[in-house]
């Protein structure tokens, strides 16, 4: 017999599987409480007829009815079933897979499933929480792209920042700072905590509960993505476009520490080298050939993952260990032999030619932190090179150009430019140039990539340093 004084704590002494069936009665508890089940002391939970459980059914919020859902159903054991097989292959978990339909749901079903998981409690426990939340994902998953957007927008719009409660609590706190006095401190920090907690938008919680799920971290990044592509379409879609910026904070903070570096070769998962294929964006492979020679000798590339993705890279780069420096990176790409027979003499330069993150990643910063840690490597590797580089296309540069030619700019071509240019053709100096820049082959053309190299040369310079957009450089990828 316990005495009256010992605390008795239940879950030490009972498996893990017998948790977990305590966590659920306690839910059961929670709910009875707050009115779900049945108030008949000493009964079952369930109504005693029809008539009355259509009653006290009819009292419950539709958004919160959802909670009852995983007790009524057998999704529970659709729940511990997705834990084995992500256990098993974490790498090939999704979230929602089993979707091979496309179906619509009104705005108010979409609202009460997002209700479902940003108003949920702790006293849920840990089960019912994991199992709505992968409810509201499969949802998600079986919309097609116009419920995807009302989706991301009825979650923007219903559960963002509160104006309100922020406009109060910024008063509020200028208040504080106002009356200072002695012994305010304490009053100031507590307003501006309070400030700083109602300033983070309720949708948040819907990004931190997907992101415990087992595949919750995939599901993001594929739905940031469907974000930038929404956006792609209408820039000033502000409600997707904070969405986005508050997603992108989540990834970046979720993902800076937890990375894995691994170098990708011939040998890696065949899963890992078709994800390379589909994802690289800067140079596109030609074949599985191609793909073999870059990941092979003289060339090096490395990823970084995430444990919960093992064979799914989320950045990658691809380098090239050369003797000197090139500056044509066809040379690179249509080099059929790029091996060294002697790496520690003739390998003394690495050229970074390409790299490639996943675009639900876009704006979170993983490139330079790359580049970083593989110029460690490949230093322990070879210490003899000495100098690192990109070589990287400019892909806005040509719209760039075209707008300075349509507005006929006088500090385009100099002097030597427009006689250089006059020895091409009968037309005016401006118009070959138009003419040799505005054709696919003009690098096929010794006379013409000698008269538009200086003036191109200068162009490109003026781009990257001079356009902006606010700070940063206009060009993403320079």
């Amino acid at each position: 017999m316990l005495k009256p004084s010992t605390v008795f704590n239940p879950l030490r002494h009972v498996s893990t599987k017998s948790k977990l069936s305590l966590s659920f009665g306690s839910v059961l508890t929670t709910m009875a409480r707050r009115g779900y089940q049945s108030n008949n002391k000493g009964s079952s939970t369930a109504p005693e007829n029809g008539q009355k459980k259509a009653e006290s059914d009819s009292k419950i919020p539709q958004h919160e009815r959802i909670l009852l859902e995983p007790i009524r159903t057998n999704v529970v054991n659709s729940y511990w079933k997705d834990i084995s097989n992500y256990t098993h292959e974490p790498g090939l978990f999704l979230l929602g897979e089993s979707e091979t339909h496309r179906v619509a749901h009104s705005n108010q079903y979409i609202l009460n499933h997002l209700r479902s998981v940003i108003n949920l409690e702790q006293a849920h426990g840990d089960l019912i929480p994991s199992i709505v939340t992968k409810k509201c994902c499969e949802l998600y998953e079986s919309l097609d792209k116009t419920g995807k957007v009302t989706f991301l927008r009825l979650m923007s719009q219903e559960f963002g920042a509160p104006r309100d409660e922020i406009s109060k609590a910024a008063r509020h706190y200028i208040k504080a700072m106002d009356n200072q006095t002695d012994g305010t401190e304490k009053a100031i920090l507590r307003a501006q905590q309070i400030l700083n907690q109602t300033l983070a938008p309720p949708f948040n919680r819907f990004f931190d509960n997907v992101n415990k799920l087992p595949g919750g971290m995939r599901f993001l990044i594929d739905m940031r993505s469907d974000m930038l592509e929404i956006l792609s379409q209408d820039k000033s879609d502000l409600n997707i476009a904070s969405l986005s910026d508050a997603l992108k904070e989540k990834l970046q903070n979720w993902l800076l520490g937890f990375l894995e570096l691994e170098r990708i070769t011939w040998n890696s998962p065949a899963a890992t080298l078709e994800k390379l294929a589909q994802y690289e964006a800067v140079h596109a492979f030609s074949n599985w050939a191609d793909l073999k020679r870059r990941v092979g000798r003289g060339r090096r590339c490395f990823g970084f993952f995430h444990r919960n993705m093992p064979n799914d890279p989320l950045v990658f780069v691809q380098v090239a260990l050369v003797t000197d420096i090139s500056n044509n990176v066809q040379n690179i790409l249509n080099d059929p032999s790029p091996g060294h027979i002697n790496p520690s003499e003739t390998i003394r330069s690495a050229i970074f030619y390409s790299i490639t993150s996943q675009r639900g990643l876009s704006g979170v910063e993983l490139g330079n932190f790359l580049i970083k840690r593989v110029v460690g490597v490949l230093q322990e590797e070879f210490p003899q090179i000495h100098t690192f580089c990109t070589l990287s296309p400019v892909p806005k540069f040509k719209k760039w150009l075209d707008n300075q030619l349509i507005r006929q700019e006088p500090s385009i071509l100099l002097e030597e430019d427009i006689k250089l240019l006059a020895t091409l053709g009968d037309k005016e100096p401006m118009a070959v140039f138009k003419d040799i820049v505005n054709s696919s082959a003009w690098y096929e053309d010794p006379k013409a990539s000698a008269a538009v190299k200086a003036p191109l040369m200068r162009l490109c310079a003026r781009y990257l340093l001079g356009q902006k957009r606010g700070y940063l450089a206009y060009d993403p990828v320079g």
